[in-house]
């Protein structure tokens, strides 16, 4: 995705909120780059 249309996209935690989240563990699971994003809606 270029910038130019409308990318990167970014989704971080927020790690002030909470502290349990400042852990190499959890570093792995964060996404820095956004390719898609696919929104189920509930029944």
């Amino acid at each position: 995705m270029q910038i130019r249309n409308k990318g990167p996209f970014w989704l971080v935690y927020n790690l002030d909120q909470n502290p349990k989240l400042k852990d190499p563990v959890y570093y792995t699971h964060m996404v820095w780059q956004i390719s898609h994003i696919l929104i189920h809606k509930k029944p």
